[in-house]
């Protein structure tokens, strides 16, 4: 481990080895729903249980990296001494803006540019002094550096695709707010689907229904119909198993 960090801190010409090292990456969908997710390496080890994510309304991939790397400073008091960022240069423009609260810093910040439509690989590295540092294969330092940005980017590929497919099984709970969730599976066996419940007119919820809880639904209806409902984001609950 400490040839590995002396090799780190040789190549990217750090003042201290970077016993800790964390990678980010985002991930979404034409700029739909980005999730921001970060990969810990610690003293030799892959922290796994200090992996996190974070969820962005932004359509702009570069703000919700820099809204991720934000929001893991605001709760987080223990600071790395290298930060990795899959992307170029405006990736890393993103991270340095992240860090512009932190007076007198003392981690360093590099970016792993990818080669034209080899996502998985590592074309170079850029330093925020503005180098360019080719990546070598034969590289111990190289192929660690990869292996961390590629957690990463596992990572937030994982949360955005489980968000996304859980996602459909909280429309209801989009549509039906403020209504609780027994009632809403009691609403949706009468209406037999979303879409016809969507359409109920509010004579028919209240022929199906008490008249506080049609006029309930009626007004959860009618504010979905206008503003699209209350985004709700699916609980993503992180489980590992272990020997």
């Amino acid at each position: 481990t400490k040839e590995l960090l002396s090799e780190i801190k040789r190549i990217f010409k750090l003042k201290s080895l970077p016993k800790r090292v964390e990678a980010f990456d985002v991930a979404h969908i034409s700029g739909s729903n980005p999730v921001g997710a970060s990969a810990v390496w610690e003293n030799g080890k892959f922290r796994m249980d200090e992996y996190g994510f974070w969820f962005s309304d932004e359509g702009s991939e570069l703000e919700a990296l820099r809204l991720s790397i934000s929001a893991r400073f605001a709760y987080e008091k223990t600071l790395p001494d290298l930060i990795l960022i899959d992307g170029g240069n405006s990736h890393l423009n993103a991270a340095l803006k992240a860090a512009e609260n932190f007076k007198n810093r003392k981690f360093f910040i590099i970016s792993a540019v990818k080669p034209p439509r080899k996502h998985g690989e590592i074309s170079h590295f850029l330093t925020e002094t503005g180098e360019k540092i080719l990546f070598e294969n034969d590289s111990e330092a190289f192929r660690f550096l990869k292996k961390l940005r590629d957690q990463a980017h596992a990572a937030a590929n994982f949360v955005h695709r489980t968000s996304r497919d859980f996602s459909h099984f909280y429309e209801l709970a989009a549509v039906l707010p403020n209504v609780n969730e027994k009632m809403r599976r009691e609403i949706l066996r009468k209406t037999g689907s979303i879409n016809n419940l969507k359409n109920s007119s509010f004579e028919n919820l209240k022929t199906d229904f008490h008249l506080q809880t049609a006029e309930t639904i009626r007004r959860d209806l009618e504010n979905y119909k206008q503003t699209g409902g209350r985004k709700i984001t699916p609980p993503i609950i992180p489980i590992r198993y272990h020997d």
